[in-house]
């Protein structure tokens, strides 16, 4: 596994909309030009119109979706759920130990990259985390490698700024 390291993110640097999951309890900040996709599984966002998704994609070639999921309240192994969300050398993803900025201060979290683009819609990163007892699963989906590091800087700016339900 890969020494542990801090991803820091600057700030969003356009305009921020905020909303209040009401599932999972989070405040979620995140870039106003991004759009919230309301019939998604967990709270998400997509830099893109949702309309503009082409069908069975789940993102345009130029565009990203952030996911926010907390998991089930009787699930608390990181490990269990990492197996049963396939989330397996196996299946195409490294894993490496690494730590998050939040509003909560550092977290340890597990992070998961696809090796090789398994999902045909292009990329995948994924951080499995626990805050206050309760685990998270957040995911970053995008095509175009070329824009790796402009969705990547929004996905930790959004994490950074998550504010957590006590």
């Amino acid at each position: 596994m890969a020494a542990a390291a801090v991803l820091l993110a600057a700030p969003l640097v356009s305009q921020t909309r905020t909303a209040h999951d009401r599932s999972s309890g989070l405040i979620v900040h995140y870039p106003s030009d991004w759009h919230r996709d309301a019939h998604a599984s967990g709270f998400t966002i997509d830099s893109f119109p949702v309309k503009m998704r082409p069908v069975p994609m789940i993102v345009t070639p130029d565009g990203a979706s952030i996911m926010i999921s907390p998991w089930p309240e009787k699930e608390k192994s990181i490990d269990k759920v990492v197996v049963l969300e396939y989330l397996t050398p196996d299946n195409g993803y490294f894993t490496q130990q690494t730590e998050l900025q939040t509003t909560e201060g550092v977290i340890a979290a597990k992070e998961f990259r696809d090796r090789s683009a398994p999902v045909s819609e292009g990329h995948t990163l994924i951080d499995v985390f626990t805050v206050h007892g309760r685990s998270y699963e957040t995911a970053l989906f995008y095509r175009e490698a070329s824009y790796k590091d402009k969705f990547e800087k929004t996905y930790y700016a959004v994490l950074r700024t998550l504010e957590f339900p006590k």
